[in-house]
């Protein structure tokens, strides 16, 4: 028996025992529809009211009366999970009610659980009688939200780190004008270490910008500040201005130009930064952009940079979702990056990707020397591809294989395989992995063993993730390294919530590393 088999054996019963515990959570018992509905009522109450209606129109967002006949369910429950993560993927119904509504949606860290009841509770009400709401539209509103951080941390050597950030999120609507103006930013505070120069602050701005919709029934909107560009090739940080306008329902521009923001490693002068993106749709079943950007530094052409971008739900078991970008000063391709979801039967989702980047191309622009092709070796290039299956076997019991082959032109290539099993009982969700990593070197041949467990119930949520690896062969004197983390979070009322997470690790190179973070968030709506 080769060793590889024998450290198999010796996760596979641990393994299999925390499988069955997750399946009998799962058979023996399950929520009603009836509880479901109850628990997304509450759920909607809490959370969703404050900026959304069920039939009495405009709210802070869109009434949501009706909307799972309006949306997939699929695209529904990502969007609640992490809509920060949808508008980031270049989808083009976020983008939309992004520019619509002008404020972001936060996530709320609901679980899949909840996620699910909520979207049951929606599709109940969508023949619900409408019930207006009795309040006019306020022609002016604020919304403030404070998130204090506090950080803690101690390294190997006994360092300690205690800084503390406050991160403040503005918003100020004048609805009468159409007219909104949105900022945040950090405010830093060091409570333990010190600069050489005695500084302990760190503020920076993150946006300040205002924003101008001149058509109320036509996405028209101008930005102008320190804002963040994203679409294509751009995902920028600027000072200037930007508009998006759709021109019909089918074809829209978006064109930006100002100031990139400089960070403290970034020692040249920017010039001027330009560009903008024109897309196309073809119902809301597909979406095909064209991007370009232009950077200028010190004077001269710094970035130039080309790409397409492409979504298509062509069929109703198949979605597309990729991008190509191009480097006009290198001459090169700087990365495709292509995704292939299938539905080909209930409860079976089937993902597939693959993606090329060259390291020449993707970082001969860089501020910091550890994105460059110095760093990462001069021609470098890594090809990734591999895939994945999703089948729920039971009620939100979900079994999951994956695989993906890692192969970089210089450094050799690595396989990563597994599997996972989740399960989600009324408002627990628990799930276990295993995994294998088969590399070229010693660091990148372990096996990677995992489980988790995730709790709610009425304001409080808890949960605990435990990662163990274990190299085949041992490193610095070390063949385990492990991960241990613990978060708790709770919602005090609707305006305030705190959340504590606990971190404790060991690997190769850190005999022991200790993190905690405490996370305070105030909020206010006038």
């Amino acid at each position: 028996m080769t060793k590889n088999l024998k450290i198999f054996y010796k996760f596979k019963k641990s393994f299999l025992i925390l499988s069955i515990i997750i399946v009998f959570s799962v058979l023996f018992g399950s929520e009603s529809k009836a509880s479901s509905v109850e628990n997304g009522k509450g759920i909607f109450e809490h959370i969703c009211s404050r900026c959304h209606t069920l039939g009495g129109g405009l709210k802070v967002g869109p009434d949501l009366k009706g909307v799972t006949d309006k949306r997939e369910k699929k695209w529904l429950f990502n969007w609640i999970s992490n809509p920060e993560k949808v508008v980031e993927s270049g989808d083009a119904i976020a983008e939309e009610l992004l520019l619509k509504y002008t404020i972001k949606m936060p996530s709320h860290g609901l679980s899949t659980d909840e996620i699910s009841s909520l979207i049951t509770y929606l599709e109940s009400q969508k023949l619900a009688p409408a019930v207006p709401i009795k309040e006019e539209k306020k022609e002016f509103e604020i919304n403030l939200v404070s998130n204090t951080y506090f950080l803690y941390s101690e390294n190997v050597e006994g360092k300690k780190f205690a800084p503390l950030y406050e991160y403040v999120e503005m918003d100020v609507k004048d609805n009468k004008r159409r007219l909104s103006f949105h900022s945040a930013g950090w405010l830093g505070y060091d409570l333990s270490t010190v600069k050489a120069d005695g500084e302990r602050e760190r503020d920076e701005f993150t946006y300040a910008y205002l924003s101008y919709r001149p058509i109320e029934d036509r996405i028209l909107i101008f930005n102008l500040g320190r804002h963040l560009i994203f679409g294509g090739v751009a995902s920028e940080q600027i000072d200037g201005a930007s508009a998006r306008w759709e021109i019909i329902p089918s074809t829209g521009i978006s064109l930006y130009g100002g100031v990139p923001v400089e960070t403290e490693d970034d020692k040249r002068k920017s010039d001027s930064i330009y560009g903008g993106r024109i897309f196309q749709k073809i119902e809301r079943r597909a979406e095909i952009g064209i991007s370009y950007l232009k950077e200028n530094n010190d004077s001269e052409s710094y970035r130039e940079e080309m790409g397409i971008d492409v979504w298509g739900f062509p069929l109703q078991w198949l979605e597309l979702q990729g991008q190509s970008f191009y480097n006009n000063i290198t001459d090169g391709w700087i990365e495709h990056s292509y995704n292939l979801r299938l539905y080909p039967i209930k409860r079976l989702v089937v993902s597939a990707f693959v993606s090329h980047t060259d390291y020449n191309d993707a970082f001969s622009a860089t501020t910091i020397s550890a994105f460059s092709p110095d760093y990462f070796g001069i021609d470098e290039r890594m090809t990734k591809i591999g895939g994945s299956a999703d089948y729920e076997f039971w009620n939100k019991a979900v079994l999951t294989g994956d695989y993906t082959n890692y192969d970089y032109k210089l450094q050799g290539s690595a396989d990563y395989f597994g599997a996972s099993i989740s399960a989600t009982r009324y408002s627990l969700k628990t799930g276990v992995s295993l995994h294998r990593m088969n590399g070229s070197s010693d660091r990148l041949k372990y096996w990677e063993a995992r489980g988790y467990a995730v709790k709610s119930f009425a304001g409080l949520k808890a949960a605990l993730d435990a990662i163990n690896i274990h190299y085949d062969r041992t490193i610095n004197d070390l063949s385990n390294a492990y991960s241990i983390n613990g978060t708790i979070s709770y919602g005090f009322t609707r305006y305030l919530s705190a959340m504590l997470n606990l971190d404790y690790g060991k690997n190769p190179d850190f005999t022991h590393e200790f993190k905690g973070l405490f996370k305070l968030v105030l909020g206010l709506n006038k």
